[in-house]
This record gives C-alpha cells, sequence and structure tokens, in this order.
C-alpha cells in the first residue's frame, strides 16, 4: 500500500473555487464559454479516479535495446522484435506508482463530499416524499419540497459553491416541469415550461447515442417523448438498434 505522511493537499479545492467563480461569471453574461469550465470541472473528477496506467511502452531500435534493458532491468515486462527497416522492438516495463496517473484519494474525497451535500437535502424533514429522482449531484423534486427547504434550510438554496439551485435548462419566470417518467438510473425524460409559455424537455438514456435516440423519437413516436418512455416502460420495452440516426460505431 501507500503511506501519505506529507499531510493534506488541498490544491484541488483551491483550483475548483477559482473555475467555478470563472464559470459563474461567464454564465451571468450568457457566454457559452462556460461549458467548456464545466467539462473541465467534471473532468477533473473523472480524471482522479481513472485506472491507474501501470505500464510503458517503449520502442528502440536494436542497437539501442541493451542500454534499455540495462536502465530499465528491474521493471522490464516483456519485450518482442517487431522488425522492419531498424528493427524495432517493443519493450513495456512498470511504471512507478507515483506516475500511475490515478489519484484515487482525491476521486474519494470528492464524491463523499458530494453525497454529503446531497444528503443535507434528503435528510431534511418533510423533504423526502417530494424527491422524485437523484443522481450524484442533483435531485428532482415536487415545488412544494423545495418550500420546505426555503423554510426549514435555507442556507442550503443559492448559486455559490456547494449550494443547491434550479438548473433546468430553461430561461425565463419559473420553469417548472410538468410532464415527466424517471424509468431507472440516468434514463428519464421531462417536459419543462416556464410562465411565458416556451416549452424545452431534457431526455436521458444512458447508453443510447443521442442521433439513435433522436431518430427513433421523430420517426417512431412522432416527437413524442411521453408516447416514448410508456413503451420503454412497458412489458414489451423497447429495442433500440444504436447504429440508426447514422452514427458512427467502431469496433477494435
Amino acid at each position: 500500500g501507500l503511506r501519505f505522511d506529507g499531510g493534506f493537499n488541498c490544491k484541488i479545492t483551491e483550483v475548483i473555487k477559482d473555475l467555478f467563480e470563472r464559470r459563474k461569471r461567464l454564465k451571468e453574461e450568457g457566454n457559452p464559454a462556460q461549458a467548456l469550465i464545466k467539462l473541465i470541472m467534471n473532468s477533473a473528477y473523472g480524471k482522479s479516479i481513472q485506472r491507474p496506467i501501470t505500464t510503458k511502452t517503449l520502442y528502440p531500435a536494436e542497437e539501442d535495446l541493451p542500454g534499455v534493458l540495462a536502465r530499465r532491468s528491474g521493471s522490464v515486462r516483456d519485450f518482442v522484435e517487431i522488425g522492419g527497416k531498424r528493427n524495432l522492438w517493443k519493450l513495456r516495463y512498470d511504471k512507478s506508482v507515483v506516475d500511475h496517473m490515478s489519484y484515487p484519494q482525491v476521486g474519494s474525497s470528492v464524491l463523499s463530499n458530494s453525497k454529503r451535500l446531497m444528503n443535507n437535502v434528503m435528510a431534511t424533514p418533510e423533504v423526502d416524499r417530494y424527491i422524485k429522482y437523484t443522481d450524484t449531484d442533483s435531485a428532482w423534486m415536487d415545488v412544494r419540497g423545495l418550500s420546505v427547504i426555503e423554510d426549514k434550510v435555507p442556507e442550503l438554496l443559492g448559486t455559490g459553491l456547494g449550494q443547491m439551485h434550479s438548473d433546468l435548462g430553461l430561461s425565463g419566470t419559473d420553469p417548472k416541469a410538468y410532464s415527466w417518467a424517471f424509468v431507472a438510473p440516468k434514463t428519464y425524460f421531462a417536459v419543462i415550461k416556464n410562465d411565458e409559455g416556451e416549452v424545452t424537455s431534457t431526455v436521458r438514456l444512458k447508453g443510447i447515442p443521442s442521433k439513435c435516440r433522436d431518430a427513433v423519437l421523430k420517426e417512431d413516436f412522432g416527437g413524442n417523448v411521453e408516447r416514448m418512455f410508456a413503451q420503454i416502460a412497458s412489458d414489451e420495452g423497447l429495442v433500440f438498434d444504436l447504429l440508426r440516426g447514422g452514427a458512427p460505431r467502431f469496433v477494435f
């Protein structure tokens, strides 16, 4: 195992706070670049918990092979001849653990804190009965649940880091979802409408390419998302051809 005895490194906290404030300013300006910062923040978490990269591959020429073997003698895993004009060899060796490019201690801290923030909401008395669906960092709930939070723990609501706010993807006054179905984890839809009468929808189908989903929705259900999800939730279910819609797929 590994022993950490140099104290707790809070650098990721400083970086995320800076990125969050930058994105907040861009969102207020209506600048689409805010989406890029969101991706950077999300990928920072994903990068921290990626599978360790434990080996590295080199392709030395035959005349360089003895020197490489001498330098890596304690970590060489295997080497095979490739040939070609330079008579190349393929050599794999084990990387030092500090070069594995994986920091699960950081990722687990991020996930643990995310769970804590979500539990602060769900543990609020009388709120749980209004919650329809939860994900790692979000929840869909009846507006009555939001009123309970505003009354009992108003500090949980706001646009600051670690606070909860409505993010339904529709501007205007008081957007709400008036039609929805939550079938399975990351499999749901919600039709959203604001007081100005503008309507949009959020559709999640984990594992189904968006082009395939949109083609099935348009061609088989006439754009009626409620009908499509009724079929998905039925005993017969719904089979998706992942190549439908023209999305390229490759097998390696």
